[in-house]
């Protein structure tokens, strides 16, 4: 289902790694797919967003950031996602293979430009930050379990407030000047 109407049971962060089976972590992989056949992206994987129901099955929660109409980028970037998260929960090597059964081998290959922090949440990046691998041994393990060279990083824009700041100010001081010289009469 892609749209739940009951409370989760736990989050992928609750979760003891020793209770999160392979086929689980290929549940999450095909909840998304599924998400994704719908022209849809979730915006926000993390570990609080991948959830376990009552009945023990993976889904994904909080569409609050998600796209109807999403881009391939879009999909890519939670593809990517979901990749650390699962990875942050039960290394990289199970994630991988998950990754490997659902979206198959060129799905992991097509995702690997977008592992990189500027395609996480804050949580994501976080809960990195206490681990001791990185986004590069990640794609590191991909690429020699894929057997292809290492893909160039997509380049990725995040707006931040701080961004959004700047644009502001930048605007407010051309307004500024420009209405400071429209009454200059530079003839004279």
């Amino acid at each position: 289902a892609i749209i739940v109407t009951e409370a989760p049971h736990a989050s992928l962060r609750t979760v003891a790694e020793e209770d999160v089976t392979d086929d689980l972590l290929d549940q999450a992989w095909q909840a998304l797919l599924t998400l994704h056949e719908a022209g849809m992206a979730h915006g926000r994987i993390d570990s609080r967003h991948v959830v376990l129901g009552h009945d023990a099955r993976a889904a994904l929660a909080d569409f609050a950031d998600g796209e109807l109409n999403a881009g391939l980028s879009d999909q890519l970037i939670d593809n990517s996602r979901l990749l650390v998260t699962l990875s942050l929960k039960v290394g990289h090597q199970r994630a991988l293979a998950s990754a490997q059964r659902v979206v198959g081998d060129e799905g992991v290959v097509d995702m690997l430009p977008y592992l990189q922090p500027a395609a996480l949440g804050r949580v994501t990046r976080q809960e990195l930050d206490l681990v001791e691998w990185t986004l590069k041994d990640l794609r590191a393990a991909a690429v020699e379990l894929l057997g292809v060279p290492t893909p160039p990083l997509q380049q990725i824009r995040r707006v931040t407030a701080k961004s959004v700041a700047i644009v502001a100010i930048v605007a407010l001081m051309a307004y500024t000047l420009i209405s400071a010289f429209s009454g200059v009469d530079f003839e004279s």
